[in-house]
């Protein structure tokens, strides 16, 4: 999938910077990913049951990220690897706030 669907979007947009505000100064997108599980009360997390959904929801979420980083007060600190919310070790975004 190409771009960013626009419920997702509309979802990230209402609670994205309040997550980096709880994050520390340096993150991946594992760990936005796990604060991001918090807000199930909106109801999309709680359907990312398989693999596959979790990691296209997973790129669309490094898409947000990347296209909202200035907005987000946030740039790009190269890749990591990481436990995913799935329990697999996998490559993500590494990222720091911008103070």
């Amino acid at each position: 999938m190409r771009g960013i669907q626009k419920q997702t979007e509309i979802f990230l947009d209402s609670c994205a910077g309040d997550i980096i505000r709880k994050l520390d100064d340096k993150f991946d997108s594992h760990d936005f990913i796990k604060k991001l599980i918090k807000y199930r009360e909106h109801g999309y997390i709680a359907r990312l049951s398989g693999y596959a959904t979790f990691k296209n929801f997973h790129s669309q979420i490094g898409r947000y990220l990347k296209e909202n980083s200035c907005i987000l007060n946030i740039k790009s600190d190269g890749k990591n690897r990481s436990i995913n919310i799935k329990g697999y070790n996998s490559e993500n975004e590494k990222w720091k706030k911008i103070v």
